[in-house]
């Protein structure tokens, strides 16, 4: 438990390619540029590249929703000023908007409040509402409280379109709760595919609107982590506005041990049926109780082209070598990783049966023949491929070639390990050849027919412009997966037509 303070401070390292921003000071705060020297309450003028601290005592908390941070391109550390006294208890608006539409702001922390015993109402409301650049945003550490007011972290990341993840506090200590808790605390969060779920496992009492909107938006959601044991929920049916389309998309992940009762809230007219988890195969334990490992692996020297692989499961095993030795068939790439569960046998060596399969794999060629099945094609993906194709950002992998089809083959692995899970397929390139005159079409192999289906094309974009595919397949997944939760997209185009 750390000590709390009566101000906090805000380290805000400005990027070097940031615009200049004058910033105004509210509810008290006042600045320095550097890390030390004389505060000052005057305007603040922030600079590319260097260095500013923002100081706002908790007697200055107050309702205004004017940001006390400045909308500029930084990455910002909050925490305690500790030259001052020190605290139990903060009252009300502490902390209310204070990044409230810094649409530029990259990084956002919070001080460490695990000393805090008692808060007020709107305890850190519109903290990080409308940081639409924000790709990294903490939570306070809220273990210390047996109870909150109203709009407790209400609208606390509405908006923060950039993050991709988001915890939650630890509310596992919480007994009462006000109104509007948490209420829209991941609204409108549309890049977001992890978000947690507090732990209501000690609550008695809700006010009203109870985690309403707390998801809404959120629309690209595949993991929900539920924290504790299902508590409120259990009893109470709660609607977290998830969107309906992210149904046969999104599971939900819990400890071990109350796996059965999360499964449970599946079943209609429960919490999860209602925020779109309806099977209790989409709801899984976390800690992986079946020892997956995520191994590297490199070739040996033997004749059989066996793998080598060091690695020790997810838990601890108490055996530090638990080196394994797996014979295997050498892809011709052998720096891409194997995936591979296991699980302790009952003799007294401790062995490991396991199952191997390639992760997401790529290949491409240019040939004269179109493959019928999914074969792996002539070159596959390099590291360095793969870092070229993992983000958005305009780098392509080149495929040249004379022959007739130029083709592109996608394996991809669901982590999910569900063979009933929907997927969309999004491709984004070019080509030399236009696709108005030669079509450039998206397909996935259907295992159970043994043949590729269309699930998008391309027959307008001139040459060398960069356009989109994107394609879902929503019904009979089953004839899409193989054995090992594996899916085949290709993209091609026949440079004939």
């Amino acid at each position: 438990m750390a000590q709390a303070y009566d101000a906090v401070i805000a380290t805000i390292v400005v990027a070097s390619d940031a615009t200049s921003v004058t910033k105004t000071m509210v509810k008290s705060t006042t600045w320095r540029e550097g890390t030390s020297g004389e505060w000052k309450s005057t305007s603040c003028t922030l600079e590319a590249g260097k260095t500013y601290q923002f100081r706002t005592p908790n007697s200055g908390s107050g309702s205004g929703t004017t940001a006390v941070l400045p909308n500029i391109k930084a990455s910002v550390t909050v925490g305690w000023d500790t030259s001052g006294s020190t605290i139990t208890t903060v009252g009300d608006y502490f902390l209310y908007s204070y990044a409230y539409n810094c649409t530029s702001l990259t990084s956002l922390s919070v001080p460490d409040t695990s000393g805090l015993t008692t808060v007020g109402d709107y305890f850190m409301v519109y903290y990080a509402r409308g940081c639409s650049s924000l790709t990294s945003l903490s939570v306070p550490d809220t273990s210390g409280l047996t109870t909150v007011g109203d709009y407790f972290m209400y609208y606390y990341a509405d908006g923060c379109t950039s993050l991709t993840s988001l915890s939650v506090p630890d509310t596992s200590g919480l007994t009462t709760v006000g109104d509007y808790f948490m209420a829209y605390y991941a609204r409108s969060c549309t890049s977001l595919t992890s978000l947690s779920v507090p732990d209501t496992s000690g609550l008695t009492t809700v006010g009203d609107y109870f985690m309403s909107y707390y998801a809404y938006g959120c629309s690209s959601l595949t993991s929900l982590i539920l924290k504790g044991d299902t508590g409120w929920f259990s009893s109470h049916n709660i609607s977290w506005s998830v969107p309906s389309s992210r149904l046969n998309y999104l599971y939900g992940y819990c400890e071990p041990a109350y796996l059965t009762n999360w499964q449970g809230l599946t079943a209609t007219g429960k919490t999860l049926y209602t925020n779109y988890i309806q099977s209790s195969s989409y709801v899984k334990a976390l800690g992986n109780s079946e020892r997956t490992l995520y191994l590297k692996s490199f070739l040996t020297n033997n004749s059989q082209r066996g793998l080598y692989l060091e690695g020790g499961s997810a838990s601890s095993t108490g055996d530090s070598q638990r080196n394994l030795y797996l014979g295997g068939c050498d892809t011709s790439n052998s720096e891409r990783g194997l995936y591979i569960s296991g699980f302790d046998t009952s003799n007294s060596g401790r062995s490991l049966y396991m199952q191997g399969f390639a992760d997401d794999f790529y290949s491409r060629e240019s040939a004269d023949d179109l493959e019928s099945n999914d074969t792996t094609l002539a070159t596959t993906f390099s590291e360095q491929d793969y870092t070229d194709v993992e983000n958005d950002d305009n780098v392509y992998v080149d495929l040249q070639g004379t022959a007739r089809y130029m083709k592109f083959l996608f394996k991809e692995f669901n982590e999910n390990e569900s063979n009933t899970q929907k997927f969309t397929i999004t491709w984004k390139g070019k080509s030399s050849v236009a696709p108005s005159s030669s079509t450039v079409y998206l397909q996935v192999y259907n295992r159970t027919l043994g043949q590729w289906e269309t699930l998008a094309s391309n027959n307008t974009s001139p040459a060398n412009t960069k356009f989109t595919l994107t394609g879902t397949q929503p019904t009979n997944l089953e004839d899409y997966y193989d054995a090992n939760y594996v899916i085949s997209v290709r993209v091609y185009q026949d440079g004939m037509v």
